[in-house]
């Protein structure tokens, strides 16, 4: 069999970046869930620890989720939420940016919130990198 190439795929790899504006792990100060607000980002979040049940939460103007222990919750960029978390929450938290020839961000069609499942491989990859102090080593 002939070897065949793709360079339209090679191309269109290379034309997307990420961008990380934000990787965080810990408990927030508080946030009331009052007020609506937006980033220009997309935010993904996984609640690791939820203490406070139900009483946390995202909403948007579609729909109502209660942060759940073990779920992670996914929030275009620009999308109006309002977010309750106590100060006992713990979550970590991917805020970021994924572009085509760093122009039109991949999620921009996205307009809801979606409460993930099944993403404990996921969870658990990101952990080990928050977590390792040698950063040389995620290269390889």
């Amino acid at each position: 069999m002939p070897v065949t190439t793709r360079p339209d795929l090679a191309k269109l790899v290379n034309s997307i970046s990420l961008n990380i504006a934000h990787f965080a792990l810990g408990t927030f100060p508080e946030a009331d869930g009052k007020d609506t607000g937006s980033l220009p980002v997309n935010r993904l979040l996984f609640i690791l620890k939820n203490p406070d049940g139900e009483q946390n939460f995202i909403s948007d103007a579609i729909q109502h989720f209660p942060l759940r222990e073990g779920m992670a919750y996914f929030i275009p960029l620009y999308h109006p939420v309002r977010i309750r978390l106590s100060r006992d929450l713990v979550f970590l938290s991917v805020q970021f940016r994924l572009e085509l020839h760093r122009i039109q961000d991949l999620f921009s069609g996205v307009k809801r919130v979606m409460e993930l499942k099944n993403m404990q491989e996921w969870r658990a990859a990101l952990l080990r990198i928050f977590e390792e102090k040698e950063i040389f080593i995620l290269i390889f």
